[in-house]
C-alpha cells in the first residue's frame, strides 16, 4: 500500500477553494510571524499555566483509496480555558479581521478544525471550542473568533479532506505506475548516439541514480540536450515522486529541451513535461492586480482548478506555454498559477534558472524543504554564477524614495514620511565619507546597512496597509514598485554574510545602494544541497578551478570532460596577433580590423559572424567597413533588437544562398544557443579576449577573490568570464562531424601563456602577424 506523509498545511492547501487574492497576505517575515505566535502563547501560559499546552505535535493515520495517509502538524495551543476545552489556531496579520476575504477566512477555519480533531482524539474530548486567534502585528491586539464543534463533526471535516487528497494521490500514483512501465521499455529515440553522446548519457545516469553531483564539459554539437535529458528520464523510476528540472537562461535552449522531450515521448515514454513561462509574459490581464475584483481569471480560480488540471493532463502529456494558455482560457483560470499547479503532476519541468535558485521567485512548493527528491539539470552552466550573482543581489535608489516623499506627501503623509526616512538613512550612510564618495563615486562596506534596513521595514509596514486598499492609479504603481524593491532588499539582507559587500554608488543622477553578492557559490551551494541530484553541463567549463569555486557544488562532485569527437582538421583556428583590441587601442585598430574581416570573409564565399567586445567598437568598424566595401549582405545587431528582429537576423543565414557577414556583440543573444549547421555558418571572427567592462562591481569581485584565492582576483573577475564568452562564441562554427569552418581570434593576448592555456586542448591555433599571413593560412585550409 502506498504510504504518504502530509502536513496539515499541505492538506489545507490542496483542499482550498475560492479566489486567487494576492492583495491579501499577512506580509510578515518568518521572524515576525514566530514572534507574534510566541506573544500570544506566552499570554496563554501566563493566564493558564497548569492547563494550557503550546506547540504540541499531533498526528493521525488512516487508509483511503489504497493510500496509507499519515497526517501530522504542530498545533499552536490547546487546553482548559475558563471551563472550556479550547484549540487555538493563531494567525499573525497586518490587517483587521473584518477585512479578511471570506475564502481566506474559510481556509483558516479549515486548518483550525483539522487541528481540533487531532487534539480531540489525543485528549479524548467529545467536543471542543475551536478558536481563530488573529494577532495584529502592528497594533499588538488579538481578535478571537470561536465555534463549538463535537468530535463527530470534526471527524467528518478530517475524513472529507483526507479522501480528497487520497483520490488525487491515487490517480497520480496510477499514472506514475504506467509511466514507469513505459520508461522501462523506452529506447534512445534516434537511430544511433552521436560520437561521445553515449558516454555522456552513462555519466548522467550514474550521477542521477546515485544521488550525486556532476559537472560536465561536452563539446558543442555533441547533442548535450538529449545526452542529459534521456538518462535523467530513464532514472525517474528510481525516485518516482521526484521531478526532473531542466533549467536554462535562454528560451531557445528551453525549446530544444521541449523538442527532446517530444522525441522521447514519440518513442513511447509518455513523460509529462511542462514549460514554465515568466508571469509577466503569461498573464492575460497585464498590469491588473491578482485578485478577483480586477481579474476574472483570479475569481473562483481554486473552485475550477481540479477539473482544469485533470482535463489538461488527460488531453496532452507535453505542455508548452502556448498549450497552457489555450487550456487556461478554456477553463477561465490564471495561466501562470495554472502552470504552477499543473507542474505538481509533471515529471519534467523546463524553466529559467530563477525558478530554481532565485530566493524571491523560486518555486517554493518544490524547493522550500531540505532533502527534496528532485534532480536539476543546469544547461549552459557557465552562465549560472553570473546569473546567480544578480539573483542574490538587491538594489534600491535613494532618489526614488526622495521623490515618493514629495509626490505622496499630500495624499499619503505616513508613507511619504517613511519614504523620507529611507532617503535620510542612505544619506547618513555616505555622510562620514562624503569627500571620498564625491571623488570616487562609490563607497563599499562589509557590513549590512542596519539603519537603512530599519527604515525600509517601516516603509513596508505603511505601504502594505495602503496597497491592500487597491486604490489604483499612478501613485499605486509607484508605491508597488518601491514596495517590491524594498521587500527584495530586506529579504536579501536576512542572509547577508562574508559573500556580500554593501555598495553605494553614484550612477548618473541617482545614488544606488546595493547588497552586492560577490560570491554566489555560497547560496548556490545551499540550493544544490537540498536536491537529490544535480548536473551542470556546458561546452565551456574551464578552468576547472574557477567553476569548482563558483558553481556551488561540493568538492566531491564528479567532473567529466568529453573531448571533441569531430575531426580536428575540420576546424582552423587562427590567431591574428598583430591587431590590438585593448580599449585604448580600439580607435587606432578599427581600420586594420575592417581589412582583416574582409580578408577572412573573402577567403571562401559563405556566411560569417564577427563578434565584438562592445557596441561602440562594432559600430566604428562597421562604418569603416561599409564605407570601404559597401553594405551589401551585411547584418548588424542593434541594442534595441527585439525577439522578431533576432529571429529575422538568424533566419537570414541560409546555406548556399547569398553569403552574409553578421556583426554582433560577444556575450549577446547570437554568441550562445544558436545552431547554424553546415554551410549556414562557416566562420567566426572573435575580436578581443572577452573581458567584462571594468567597473566597481568587477573590482569588488576581484578584491574578494584576490584575498581568498591567493592572487587570482583579476582572473576570477575578468579573465575567466572573458574566455568563457570567447569559447562560447567560437562554438557556433562546428556543430557536427561534417562541418568545416574557421575561428579567427583577434588579439595579441591570445598568444600569451595566461590565455593560450585556457583554450581547448584540441585547438592548435596558428599565429599570424599580418593580414597577408591570415590570408595564406585560410587559403591552405580551404584548399586542403
Amino acid at each position: 500500500m502506498k504510504q504518504l506523509q502530509v502536513s496539515i498545511g499541505e492538506l489545507v492547501h490542496r483542499c482550498r477553494g475560492g479566489d486567487i487574492n494576492f492583495r491579501f497576505s499577512s506580509k510578515s517575515t518568518a521572524i515576525e510571524g514566530i514572534r507574534g505566535h510566541q506573544a500570544v502563547q506566552r499570554r496563554r501560559r501566563a493566564d493558564y499555566p497548569d492547563t494550557y499546552i503550546a506547540e504540541q505535535v499531533v498526528a493521525h493515520s488512516m487508509q483511503a483509496a489504497g493510500i496509507e495517509l499519515d497526517i501530522s502538524g504542530r498545533v499552536d495551543g490547546y487546553g482548559w480555558v475558563d471551563g472550556q476545552f479550547v484549540v487555538d489556531e493563531i494567525k499573525t496579520l497586518r490587517i483587521h479581521h473584518e477585512d479578511i476575504p471570506p475564502d481566506v477566512l474559510a481556509t483558516f477555519w479549515h486548518q483550525a478544525r483539522l487541528y481540533a480533531y487531532l487534539v480531540a482524539r489525543l485528549e479524548s474530548q467529545p467536543a471542543v471550542t475551536v478558536r481563530l486567534c488573529l494577532y495584529h502585528l502592528d497594533d499588538k491586539e488579538e481578535t478571537i473568533l470561536t465555534e463549538m464543534l463535537d468530535i463527530e463533526a470534526l471527524q467528518q471535516v478530517f475524513i472529507d479532506s483526507a479522501l480528497h487528497i487520497c483520490e488525487q494521490v491515487r490517480a497520480l500514483e496510477d499514472w506514475r505506475n504506467q509511466r514507469d512501465e513505459r520508461i522501462a521499455g523506452m529506447r534512445f529515440p534516434y537511430d544511433e548516439f552521436r560520437p561521445g553522446q553515449r558516454d555522456m548519457a552513462v555519466a548522467v545516469y550514474r550521477a542521477v541514480t546515485s544521488g550525486g553531483q556532476l559537472v560536465m564539459q561536452a563539446p558543442t554539437g555533441i547533442g548535450k540536450t538529449m545526452g542529459v535529458l534521456f538518462p535523467a528520464i530513464q532514472a525517474i523510476p528510481q525516485r518516482p515522486e521526484g521531478k526532473v528540472f531542466y533549467a536554462s537562461a535562454r528560451t531557445s535552449i528551453q525549446q530544444m529541451a521541449e523538442t527532446a522531450a517530444a522525441d522521447i515521448n514519440a518513442d513511447g515514454a509518455t513523460v509529462r513535461s511542462i514549460t514554465i513561462k515568466a508571469k509577466e509574459k503569461a498573464c492575460f490581464t497585464p498590469g491588473a492586480p491578482c485578485h478577483p475584483e480586477h481579474c476574472q481569471y483570479a475569481a473562483g480560480y481554486y473552485d475550477r482548478l481540479d477539473n482544469a488540471v485533470a482535463d489538461t493532463w488527460a488531453s496532452a502529456s507535453q505542455l508548452t506555454p502556448e498549450a497552457i494558455s489555450e487550456k487556461a482560457l478554456e477553463h477561465d483560470v490564471c495561466p501562470f498559477e495554472f502552470s504552477l499547479d499543473l507542474a505538481r503532476e509533471a515529471d519534467l519541468i523546463i524553466s529559467d534558472y530563477n525558478y530554481i535558485f532565485d530566493p524571491v521567485v523560486q518555486l517554493q512548493r518544490f524547493f522550500s524543504d531540505s532533502g527534496v527528491p528532485h534532480t536539476v539539470l543546469v544547461d549552459e552552466a557557465h552562465n549560472l554564477p553570473e546569473r546567480a550573482r544578480d539573483m542574490f543581489s538587491a538594489t534600491i535608489s535613494k532618489e526614488d524614495y526622495l521623490q515618493a516623499s514629495k509626490t505622496l506627501a499630500d495624499e499619503l503623509p505616513l508613507i511619504a514620511k517613511r519614504a523620507a526616512a529611507v532617503n535620510r538613512a542612505i544619506l547618513d550612510l555616505k555622510r562620514p565619507e562624503a569627500d571620498a564618495y564625491k571623488t570616487s563615486g562609490f563607497l563599499a562596506f562589509k557590513e549590512a546597512p542596519e539603519r537603512v534596513l530599519a527604515a525600509l521595514a517601516g516603509f513596508n509596514e505603511a505601504a502594505e496597509e495602503e496597497l491592500r486598499l487597491e486604490r489604483g492609479g499612478p501613485q499605486q504603481e509607484l508605491l508597488l514598485q518601491l514596495y517590491f524593491d524594498a521587500l527584495r532588499f530586506t529579504r536579501t539582507a536576512e542572509t547577508y554574510g562574508d559573500d556580500y559587500v554593501t555598495l553605494l554608488r553614484n550612477v548618473g543622477r541617482k545614488n544606488l545602494l546595493s547588497l552586492f553578492c560577490v560570491d554566489p557559490s555560497v547560496k548556490l551551494s545551499m540550493n544544490f544541497d537540498k536536491l537529490a541530484a544535480g548536473v551542470c553541463f556546458s561546452a565551456t567549463m574551464r578552468p576547472k578551478r574557477f567553476f569548482d569555486d563558483q558553481l556551488g557544488m561540493t568538492r566531491e562532485a564528479d567532473w567529466y570532460r568529453l573531448a571533441s569527437p569531430f575531426p580536428q582538421e575540420n576546424l582552423a583556428v587562427i590567431n591574428a596577433s598583430h591587431i590590438s583590441t585593448t580599449f585604448r587601442d580600439r580607435q587606432a585598430s578599427a581600420s586594420e580590423l575592417a581589412e582583416l574581416i574582409r580578408t577572412v570573409t573573402s577567403a571562401r564565399s559563405g556566411n560569417y559572424i564577427v563578434f565584438f567586445p562592445s557596441y561602440r567598437y562594432m559600430q566604428d568598424v562597421y562604418d569603416i567597413y561599409t564605407a570601404r566595401y559597401g553594405d551589401t549582405d551585411l547584418l548588424l545587431q542593434t541594442r534595441d533588437m527585439d525577439d522578431e528582429g533576432r529571429e529575422a537576423y538568424l533566419e537570414a543565414f541560409v546555406p548556399g544562398e547569398n553569403p552574409l557577414t553578421g556583426f554582433a556583440v560577444m556575450g549577446g543573444s547570437f554568441s550562445e544557443g544558436i545552431d547554424l549547421k553546415g554551410e549556414a555558418l562557416i566562420g567566426v571572427v572573435v575580436v578581443g579576449v572577452g573581458l567584462p567592462q571594468i567597473g566597481i562591481e568587477r573590482d569588488l569581485i576581484a578584491n574578494h577573490f584576490e584575498e581568498r584565492e591567493q592572487g587570482a582576483g583579476f582572473a576570477y573577475a575578468y579573465q575567466y568570464p572573458g574566455i568563457t564568452k570567447v569559447l562560447q562564441t567560437a562554438g557556433r562554427v562546428i556543430r557536427d562531424e561534417n562541418d568545416r569552418g574557421v575561428v579567427c581570434l583577434v588579439d595579441r593576448r591570445f598568444s600569451q601563456h595566461a590565455y593560450r592555456g585556457l583554450l581547448p586542448d584540441d585547438w592548435a591555433p596558428s599565429s599570424a602577424t599580418s593580414n597577408e599571413e591570415v590570408a595564406g593560412l585560410l587559403s591552405s585550409f580551404w584548399n586542403d
